[in-house]
Protein backbone atom coordinates (compact mmCIF):
# COMPACT_ATOMS: atom_id res chain seq x y z
CA UNK A 1 0.00 0.00 0.00
CA UNK A 2 1.07 3.49 -0.41
CA UNK A 3 1.80 5.78 1.85
CA UNK A 4 -1.16 8.01 1.23
CA UNK A 5 -3.48 5.07 1.94
CA UNK A 6 -1.46 3.88 5.07
CA UNK A 7 -2.32 7.97 6.08
CA UNK A 8 -5.67 7.32 5.50
CA UNK A 9 -6.20 4.31 7.62
CA UNK A 10 -4.23 6.12 10.51
CA UNK A 11 -6.46 9.46 9.93
CA UNK A 12 -9.38 6.61 10.75
CA UNK A 13 -8.10 5.40 13.13
CA UNK A 14 -7.01 7.81 15.20
CA UNK A 15 -10.88 9.31 15.27
CA UNK A 16 -11.65 6.73 17.80
CA UNK A 17 -9.81 7.02 20.83
CA UNK A 18 -9.36 2.79 21.91
CA UNK A 19 -7.56 2.32 18.82
CA UNK A 20 -4.68 4.96 19.30
CA UNK A 21 -2.28 2.60 19.63
CA UNK A 22 -3.16 0.96 16.00
CA UNK A 23 -3.03 4.63 14.44
CA UNK A 24 -0.21 5.43 16.08
CA UNK A 25 1.95 2.62 14.19
CA UNK A 26 -0.11 3.30 11.03
CA UNK A 27 0.89 6.80 11.08
CA UNK A 28 4.47 5.73 11.56
CA UNK A 29 4.20 2.71 8.78
CA UNK A 30 3.36 5.89 6.63
CA UNK A 31 5.98 7.71 7.55
CA UNK A 32 8.45 5.11 6.68
CA UNK A 33 7.21 5.62 3.41
CA UNK A 34 7.39 9.26 3.34
CA UNK A 35 9.57 10.24 5.94
CA UNK A 36 9.35 13.80 4.49
CA UNK A 37 5.49 14.47 5.07
CA UNK A 38 5.32 17.25 7.65
CA UNK A 39 1.71 16.79 7.61
CA UNK A 40 1.83 13.36 8.84
CA UNK A 41 4.24 14.02 11.41
CA UNK A 42 1.97 16.84 12.45
CA UNK A 43 -0.83 14.67 12.50
CA UNK A 44 0.92 11.81 14.14
CA UNK A 45 2.16 14.77 17.05
CA UNK A 46 -1.29 15.73 17.77
CA UNK A 47 -2.59 11.55 17.97
CA UNK A 48 0.55 11.36 20.57
CA UNK A 49 -0.56 15.06 22.55
CA UNK A 50 -4.12 13.05 23.58
CA UNK A 51 -2.59 10.44 24.91
CA UNK A 52 -1.48 10.38 29.24
CA UNK A 53 2.08 10.21 28.93
CA UNK A 54 2.79 10.93 25.36
CA UNK A 55 3.92 14.34 25.71
CA UNK A 56 7.93 14.14 24.71
CA UNK A 57 6.98 12.37 21.74
CA UNK A 58 4.55 14.87 20.45
CA UNK A 59 6.82 17.49 20.66
CA UNK A 60 9.63 15.50 19.01
CA UNK A 61 6.69 14.36 16.33
CA UNK A 62 5.91 18.66 15.66
CA UNK A 63 9.63 19.17 15.68
CA UNK A 64 10.32 16.60 13.01
CA UNK A 65 7.63 17.69 10.59
CA UNK A 66 9.49 21.36 10.62
CA UNK A 67 12.64 19.42 10.61
CA UNK A 68 11.32 18.02 7.14
CA UNK A 69 9.22 21.06 6.05
CA UNK A 70 10.33 24.54 7.60
CA UNK A 71 7.82 26.36 5.49
CA UNK A 72 5.00 23.66 6.97
CA UNK A 73 2.61 26.69 8.37
CA UNK A 74 0.07 24.07 10.51
CA UNK A 75 3.15 22.48 11.81
CA UNK A 76 4.42 25.67 13.65
CA UNK A 77 1.42 26.36 15.01
CA UNK A 78 0.92 23.37 16.24
CA UNK A 79 4.01 23.44 17.89
CA UNK A 80 3.58 26.79 18.81
CA UNK A 81 0.22 25.00 20.90
CA UNK A 82 2.02 22.59 22.54
CA UNK A 83 4.65 24.05 23.97
CA UNK A 84 2.17 27.26 25.17
CA UNK A 85 -0.61 24.39 26.64
CA UNK A 86 2.47 21.79 28.27
CA UNK A 87 5.48 23.56 28.49
CA UNK A 88 6.73 27.02 30.67
CA UNK A 89 8.59 27.78 26.82
CA UNK A 90 6.30 30.37 26.04
CA UNK A 91 8.83 32.31 24.04
CA UNK A 92 9.36 29.44 22.12
CA UNK A 93 5.67 29.08 21.72
CA UNK A 94 5.01 32.53 20.78
CA UNK A 95 8.02 32.74 18.01
CA UNK A 96 6.32 29.53 16.60
CA UNK A 97 3.32 31.19 16.61
CA UNK A 98 4.51 34.19 14.78
CA UNK A 99 6.93 32.19 12.20
CA UNK A 100 3.42 30.55 10.92
CA UNK A 101 1.93 34.09 10.32
CA UNK A 102 4.98 35.38 8.17
CA UNK A 103 4.92 31.71 6.22
CA UNK A 104 1.16 32.85 5.40
CA UNK A 105 0.06 36.09 6.19
CA UNK A 106 -3.41 35.31 4.75
CA UNK A 107 -4.13 32.26 7.33
CA UNK A 108 -6.87 33.14 9.49
CA UNK A 109 -5.78 30.24 12.14
CA UNK A 110 -2.05 31.38 12.78
CA UNK A 111 -3.54 34.52 13.30
CA UNK A 112 -5.87 33.61 15.93
CA UNK A 113 -3.68 31.38 17.52
CA UNK A 114 -0.84 33.71 17.89
CA UNK A 115 -4.17 36.50 19.06
CA UNK A 116 -5.48 33.71 21.70
CA UNK A 117 -1.67 33.54 22.85
CA UNK A 118 -0.63 36.70 22.91
CA UNK A 119 -4.02 38.00 24.95
CA UNK A 120 -3.13 36.05 28.20
CA UNK A 121 0.31 36.94 27.91
CA UNK A 122 1.04 39.98 30.81
CA UNK A 123 1.27 42.99 28.16
CA UNK A 124 -0.21 41.66 25.08
CA UNK A 125 -3.74 42.56 25.08
CA UNK A 126 -3.64 45.01 22.61
CA UNK A 127 -1.40 43.37 20.29
CA UNK A 128 -3.89 40.35 20.44
CA UNK A 129 -6.64 42.51 20.05
CA UNK A 130 -4.92 43.45 16.69
CA UNK A 131 -4.20 39.54 15.50
CA UNK A 132 -8.09 39.07 16.61
CA UNK A 133 -9.34 41.43 14.29
CA UNK A 134 -7.22 39.95 11.33
CA UNK A 135 -8.08 36.50 12.10
CA UNK A 136 -11.89 37.87 11.87
CA UNK A 137 -11.53 39.61 8.83
CA UNK A 138 -9.72 37.13 6.86
CA UNK A 139 -12.70 34.65 7.64
CA UNK A 140 -15.65 36.46 9.29
CA UNK A 141 -18.09 33.16 8.25
CA UNK A 142 -15.96 31.20 11.05
CA UNK A 143 -17.36 31.14 14.44
CA UNK A 144 -14.39 30.57 15.98
CA UNK A 145 -13.43 33.72 14.62
CA UNK A 146 -16.34 35.81 15.80
CA UNK A 147 -16.37 34.34 19.78
CA UNK A 148 -12.46 35.16 19.66
CA UNK A 149 -13.23 39.08 18.80
CA UNK A 150 -15.86 39.02 21.27
CA UNK A 151 -13.80 37.64 23.76
CA UNK A 152 -10.86 40.16 22.98
CA UNK A 153 -12.62 42.89 21.86
CA UNK A 154 -15.97 43.11 22.62
CA UNK A 155 -15.99 45.96 25.34
CA UNK A 156 -13.97 48.15 22.80
CA UNK A 157 -15.42 51.09 20.66
CA UNK A 158 -12.40 51.42 18.33
CA UNK A 159 -12.11 47.54 17.73
CA UNK A 160 -15.89 47.48 16.07
CA UNK A 161 -15.47 50.51 14.47
CA UNK A 162 -12.67 49.20 12.79
CA UNK A 163 -14.00 45.80 12.03
CA UNK A 164 -18.43 46.64 11.34
CA UNK A 165 -17.80 48.29 7.82
CA UNK A 166 -16.12 45.43 6.62
CA UNK A 167 -18.32 42.69 8.08
CA UNK A 168 -21.62 44.80 6.22
CA UNK A 169 -19.79 44.72 3.31
CA UNK A 170 -18.96 41.04 3.54
CA UNK A 171 -22.61 40.26 4.88
CA UNK A 172 -23.87 41.76 2.03
CA UNK A 173 -22.07 40.56 -0.75
CA UNK A 174 -22.54 36.98 1.19
CA UNK A 175 -26.71 37.12 2.35
CA UNK A 176 -26.56 33.22 2.62
CA UNK A 177 -24.28 33.58 5.44
CA UNK A 178 -26.56 34.20 8.42
CA UNK A 179 -25.02 34.27 11.34
CA UNK A 180 -22.41 36.54 10.26
CA UNK A 181 -25.37 38.91 9.19
CA UNK A 182 -26.67 38.12 12.93
CA UNK A 183 -22.98 39.12 14.41
CA UNK A 184 -22.96 42.24 12.46
CA UNK A 185 -26.31 43.82 13.14
CA UNK A 186 -25.66 42.65 17.05
CA UNK A 187 -21.70 44.65 16.80
CA UNK A 188 -23.76 48.01 15.29
CA UNK A 189 -26.20 47.89 18.42
CA UNK A 190 -23.34 46.55 20.59
CA UNK A 191 -21.38 49.80 19.26
CA UNK A 192 -24.69 52.02 20.01
CA UNK A 193 -24.28 51.15 23.36
CA UNK A 194 -20.93 51.84 23.95
CA UNK A 195 -20.73 55.24 22.29
CA UNK A 196 -23.91 57.00 20.89
CA UNK A 197 -26.38 55.24 18.22
CA UNK A 198 -25.78 58.17 15.86
CA UNK A 199 -22.78 56.72 15.92
CA UNK A 200 -23.19 53.17 15.08
CA UNK A 201 -26.03 54.95 12.04
CA UNK A 202 -23.02 57.28 10.72
CA UNK A 203 -20.84 54.35 10.16
CA UNK A 204 -23.34 51.99 9.07
CA UNK A 205 -23.72 54.90 6.18
CA UNK A 206 -19.91 54.64 5.28
CA UNK A 207 -20.99 51.00 3.95
CA UNK A 208 -23.57 52.17 0.73
CA UNK A 209 -23.72 48.40 -0.17
CA UNK A 210 -24.74 47.65 2.85
CA UNK A 211 -27.93 49.95 3.28
CA UNK A 212 -30.94 47.76 2.20
CA UNK A 213 -29.95 44.65 4.48
CA UNK A 214 -29.38 46.14 7.70
CA UNK A 215 -31.94 48.53 6.97
CA UNK A 216 -33.58 47.17 10.36
CA UNK A 217 -31.31 49.28 11.95
CA UNK A 218 -32.57 53.13 11.00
Amino acid sequence: ASAYAWFDLADFLSKTPERADEGETTYRKALELDPKDAFGWTRLGELLQAQPGRKIDAEAAYRRAIEVDPKAVYSWVCLGGFLSEHTSNLAEAENAFREAVKLDPQNGFAWAMLASFLAKQPGGEVEGRIYGIRALLLKPERESRRLLFLYLSSKHPSDWRQVLPALAAWSAAHREESDVFQFTLGGFFRLSQLTKPAEALLLLESVPEAAVPFEILR
